[in-house]
């Protein structure tokens, strides 16, 4: 059966939605003719920045069904699975090799006790400014996920008025004298209005290409059961995003480009929720890769390969997690039968068929990292480390995909984490050791 196919039947309909319930189509109706510059859209940006902005928990609207979605004007959020306990791993860590100064913790590997709620949530006259943040003109916005306690809402959202744009992912807000509480600002950029309902894939850091790897792209396995002639807004920041998009059955007329320099005036937005914040995949997303990859991949061979980023950082320059001794270890790698790959060359089958294909995988932290999704349980991994940062959620995703993995430190050439992606060099002969040992 078609992937498209298969991901209709792979999300049981929600309790509320008799088996038999059918779901409203919208006519086909081109998106060139949906999404248009709005001639004089000036007014609804003004009155909004009038306004303080709150944070409002997309599960506090009303429960609905699939049809009201859809159908419907009313805001409304049609839930899949509510809040949950974590599955207990069911692999474990092969080896953690610290650096001489250690900086990774291996308590940032576990996972917390609940997994959020999962949903579909519906809006009406919203807008969508940065990453994903859905401002509606009652002065309430929301994300794609509901946090699982008023803690963790209250440092997410707090921090979307600071001036870095990691913390406050493009959406204009500013701070008030109120925790939480914002100004929003247009900021000059375009504005583009839709006048029919349309999917929203939107989610955090969403230009980044492992973002959508695991927050964004495993959304479509909820839309699948809306209608097929639904347009869908996602960012698209790199050249394989509509390749993956195709590969998942998802006509490339249905995709419109969302970029954050745009603000969107949706008149029915549809935002399926962020499926895996801590990096664990959930049941539904590892089943969607793995029906990717039975569709697209390539049977496990003994290949071996190491994901290089030396086409990231030309000339050894610093900010893109440079190895400074990297040749040296692609020299040891290519003499031990190691084919060296670079991701951002291939196309998106490509990817699929390396990562399914290959027995051994040695790789450093960086985006090309969640290409993992696309291994086959049992694959070895080493994963080379520099910094920190997401080492944590790195174990998680392998962890989740079952994959035989250990970590090794690198030496960062600074310890000034709060700058990220610092060089680090690679201390061979202890690595050495550890290939002999682990394959």
């Amino acid at each position: 059966m078609g992937l498209w196919r298969w991901l209709k039947d792979l999300v049981s309909p929600p309790a509320a939605i008799a088996p038999e319930a059918s779901v409203t189509v919208t006519p086909t109706i081109p998106h060139e003719a949906l999404a248009t510059a709005a001639p004089t859209p000036d007014s609804k940006i003004a009155s909004l920045e009038q306004k303080l902005m709150r944070y409002k928990d997309p599960l506090e609207y009303r429960h609905g069904t699939l049809d009201d979605l859809t159908a419907s004007r009313d805001d409304v959020v049609c839930v899949d699975r509510l809040t949950e306990p974590y599955p207990v791993a069911g692999a474990t860590m092969s080896f953690y090799d610290a650096a001489a100064d250690r900086f990774g913790l291996e308590s940032s590997m576990l996972l917390p006790a609940t997994r959020s709620a999962t949903f579909m949530l519906a809006r009406s006259d919203v807008v969508l400014a940065g990453y994903r943040t859905f401002i509606g003109h009652d002065g309430t916005y929301n994300l794609d996920e509901s946090f699982v306690t008023k803690d963790i809402e209250d440092l997410e959202t707090a921090r979307l008025g600071h001036p870095e744009i990691y913390r406050n992912e493009h959406i204009g807000f500013r701070d008030t004298e109120t925790r939480a509480v914002f100004r929003f600002e247009r900021r000059d950029r375009k504005i583009i209005e839709f006048d029919h309902p349309v999917i929203c894939l939107s989610s955090n850091e969403a230009p980044n290409y492992g973002s959508f790897l695991f927050r964004i792209f495993p959304k479509l396995v909820r839309t699948a059961r809306l209608s097929n002639s639904l347009p869908i807004l996602v960012p698209n920041y790199f050249a394989t995003l509509r390749p993956f998009m195709e590969l998942a059955g998802i006509a490339s007329d249905r995709v419109v480009d969302q970029y954050l320099d745009h603000l969107y005036l949706l008149r029915r937005a549809i935002i399926p929720s962020m499926p895996n914040r801590h990096v664990w995949l959930d049941r539904e997303t590892s089943e969607f890769y793995d029906a990717l990859v039975a569709e697209h991949g390539e049977p496990r061979s003994p290949r071996r390969i190491y994901v290089t980023r030396r086409s990231w950082a030309p000339g050894g320059a610093s900010g893109s997690r440079v190895m400074t001794n990297e040749a040296e270890l692609i020299a040891e790698l290519e003499s031990r039968g190691f084919d060296i790959v670079e991701p951002e060359k291939l196309s998106a089958v490509e990817q699929i068929r390396v990562f399914s294909s290959a027995s051994v995988i040695i790789m450093t932290g960086g985006s090309a990292i969640y290409n993992t999704v696309f291994c086959r349980p049992g694959t070895k991994l080493i994963d080379i480390e520099g910094e920190p940062h997401w080492l944590g959620g790195h174990a998680k995703l392998f962890n989740s995909r079952g994959l035989d993995f250990g970590i090794f430190e690198g030496t960062p050439s600074s310890r000034e984490f709060a700058v990220p992606h610092q060089p680090f060099s690679l201390d061979l002969p202890r690595f050495k050791q550890r290939l002999d040992d682990f394959l």
